[in-house]
């Protein structure tokens, strides 16, 4: 039995609902669970509490990306079923973009997609106008997650943009201004990090 995006059982008073199902489940034979989800940090805090009721209930595996040329291919046969014909370097643009995300990459495609149903070619440019549509449309709603950050959490999260997101925990990069206190700046991430905003 699957359950995806098990994390969401957090808005549906997960913890009661956890014992719950433990309780069940633990009395099952011949019967295997998985339960993924993709705010891996969510699922991490089911699973690592020893005070909830998944801790160490199983195996724990965290999926790689799928392999670029493998995920390009995929994209382009999929394009060419619906009879599109593709400029050459277009996926490599959509999966630079959405880092091969799989929802972002689906959501930009599907974008893609019905822009270019007229015609059913694909150019280059496409990926770039249709990725402003994309982000002029869902603008609020990065602005309601920007305005709900603290102002040093705005700053960490401008430094890690800037610095380019690597060694966020260097003695350089924790230097920086306007940081401030260093000790603050794991904190300020670790919040990111819990709103999906930072990933690691």
């Amino acid at each position: 039995m699957v359950f995806d995006e098990f994390q969401e059982i957090a808005n549906l008073d997960g913890e009661k609902i956890e014992k719950a199902m433990r309780a069940s489940f633990q009395h099952h034979k011949r019967v295997a669970y998985l339960f993924a989800g993709s705010k891996r940090h969510l699922i991490y805090d089911m699973i690592s509490d020893q005070n909830r009721a998944f801790y160490k209930m199983g195996k724990v595996m965290a999926l790689p990306k799928i392999p670029r040329e493998e995920f390009s291919q995929f994209l382009q046969d999929r394009f060419k079923k619906g009879n599109f014909t593709l400029e050459n370097g277009v996926m490599e643009d959509i999966l630079e973009v959405t880092e091969e995300y799989p929802y972002n990459t689906q959501f930009l495609c599907h974008a893609i997609w019905n822009f270019c149903l007229e015609e059913k070619v694909v150019k280059r440019e496409a990926v770039d106008t249709v990725l402003n549509k994309i982000l002029e449309r869902e603008s609020p709603i990065f602005l309601a997650l920007w305005d709900g950050l603290s102002v040093h959490q705005r700053q960490v999260l401008q430094a890690i943009a800037t610095g380019g997101g690597e060694k966020v925990f260097s003695k350089d990069f924790l230097q920086q201004e306007p940081l401030g206190a260093l000790s603050s700046v794991p904190t300020s991430i670790r919040l990111l990090r819990r709103t999906d905003i930072l990933d690691q």
